[in-house]
């Protein structure tokens, strides 16, 4: 009876290791819960892809130097946070307004850039009116055929052409922000011309505010 006793304790023993064991290993091999992955915005709108008529300005990356070399500025209006005189918001941050000379190409037009964490100004939206014909075909062939220029992920709007009005939908070139693309046909002194905007989105609504009394 008591060699029987024993050998009981031993097997109980044992079996108390085994159940510790497994759960030690179900502690260990429970995978932990993936992290949620960042939206990415499709297709990149790289230089390749910004119109000829936009001088290769890359929004998120175009710098307010290197946006005035390229196109010709009339006027700029500047938020008092920035180191102007007026109160001027794009998607409730802090921007510069540039309202663009008229030249052979650009009938008018108009660039707002945002500062960035590192006090550099870039471009965050550039609005042209051209009657250099054939923008729109170019946006359409170039920026409207890729994958994912009329779907936009979180985002039930709908885009794509409309008669002659086209809306398509990218990214910046790090894919992090969403983009509009807008090109259109108007008229301009009774004379042909397209409208192009091209826009960092916010992930509701686009906002532009400008107000000279600050």
């Amino acid at each position: 009876m008591r060699v029987m006793t024993q050998r009981r304790t031993v097997l109980l023993a044992i079996a108390l290791v085994l159940v510790a064991c497994d759960e030690k290993k179900d502690t260990k091999t429970e995978a932990a819960p993936a992290a949620a992955s960042a939206t990415v915005y499709e297709p990149a709108l790289t230089k390749e892809l910004v119109p000829a008529i936009a001088k290769g300005l890359v929004l998120g990356s175009a710098t307010r130097k290197e946006l005035e070399a390229a196109l010709p500025v009339a006027e700029a209006v500047i938020d008092k946070r920035l180191g102007g005189n007026a109160k001027v918001e794009y998607n409730d941050a802090p921007a510069i307004q540039l309202s663009l000379a008229k030249s052979d190409a650009i009938a008018r037009g108009t660039a707002w850039l945002v500062r960035d964490a590192g006090g550099e100004d870039r471009l965050a939206r550039l609005e042209l009116v051209t009657t250099q014909l054939g923008v729109c075909d170019w946006v359409r062939d170039h920026i409207g055929k890729l994958d994912g220029a009329t779907k936009r992920p979180g985002s039930n709007r709908k885009f794509g052409a409309e008669g002659k009005l086209l809306s398509y939908t990218g990214g910046t070139a790090d894919r992090s922000q969403p983009v509009g693309i807008e090109c259109g046909p108007l008229q301009v002194d009774g004379v042909a011309a397209e409208s192009l905007v091209l826009g960092i989105d916010s992930t509701s609504s686009t906002s532009m505010v400008v107000s000279r009394e600050g």
